[in-house]
């Protein structure tokens, strides 16, 4: 009986895909046969269409939140960070201090971490204004004295300490500024670490959100030239500067019908360009009209 059945399903299959015929209606149901357009989805690519010959940036990732890489370069190779080394001191700084703690600027700070001498001896702001002159106008000697006033050893152990809790084992902190190259990362933890901070302490990327910041009388502009244009989709960005290492740049994006994106550019030479590419890409790939 047993032979008997599988000499008929046999035949019935044969019938089907060589003869061109029906199933047999004898089974009473359909064969668990699965054909190509079963298999086809209505999905996104795993890719965004760019023109890769017109990056300049020799590491960078394109990074949806607990998603898909949408694009990589180089994203396991590290880099150094240079300014990008603020959005994690920012983090640290907000989990050690309140909001309205006050600081006072001493001549130490500005003996190794002169960025625009815009501030003088004396003056005084607390953690959130010294935080947005740091990551608005990448401001060193606001960051400088946070961590300064912390205990400068000590903040930045702590800083390399939290990146091993999270995991991270290629990103390396020598000084929270970012002005020692020895700061490093690659582009893929980089993306992740953006990703930690946000979920934690969005704040740090609010405070991106401004062409400038008035503070003491004086007026800090943003360093990312792109931010008007495109102030919808970023919801937060840093630069990052080195002569001997070019330019960084990271952004958090969203667009409206995508997760959270990270995007890290890292050692390009226009790293403004290459932004604007990789948006235009991105917008395309989430049919959002710029």
């Amino acid at each position: 009986m047993t032979s008997f059945f599988f000499l008929f399903l046999f035949n019935d299959l044969w019938q089907n895909f060589f003869c061109n015929k029906t199933p047999s209606a004898s089974l009473n149901q359909p064969l668990a046969i699965f054909r190509l357009e079963n298999f086809k989805r209505e999905e996104k690519p795993n890719f965004l269409q760019l023109n890769e010959n017109k990056l300049t940036a020799e590491g960078i990732i394109v990074k949806e939140f607990e998603g898909k890489i949408l694009y990589e370069k180089n994203s396991q190779k590290t880099f150094s960070l240079a300014s990008l080394t603020k959005l994690l001191s920012a983090y640290l700084a907000l989990e050690k201090f309140s909001p309205q703690t006050t600081f006072s600027f001493d001549e130490f700070t500005f003996r190794n971490q002169l960025t625009s001498a815009r501030f003088s001896v004396g003056e005084k702001a607390n953690l959130l204004e010294l935080l947005s002159a740091g990551l608005i106008a990448s401001n060193n000697e606001a960051i400088y004295l946070i961590a300064k006033t912390y205990g400068l050893e000590k903040f930045t152990s702590e800083l390399n300490q939290l990146l091993s809790l999270w995991g991270f084992r290629e990103t390396k902190i020598f000084e929270p500024t970012g002005i020692d190259e020895k700061n490093i990362s690659t582009p893929e933890e980089f993306a992740d670490i953006m990703f930690k901070i946000y979920s934690r302490h969005p704040e740090v990327f609010s405070l991106t959100q401004k062409e400038y910041l008035d503070l003491n009388g004086k007026r800090f502009w943003t360093t990312n030239l792109i931010f008007r244009k495109y102030n919808r989709l970023i919801v937060g960005a840093k630069t990052g500067y080195l002569p001997q290492i070019g330019e960084n740049f990271a952004l958090l994006l969203k667009f409206p019908n995508s997760p959270f994106i990270s995007v890290v550019i890292l050692k390009s030479s226009d790293r403004f360009q290459d932004a604007e590419i990789i948006i235009k890409a991105l917008a395309q790939y989430y049919n959002y009209d710029l």
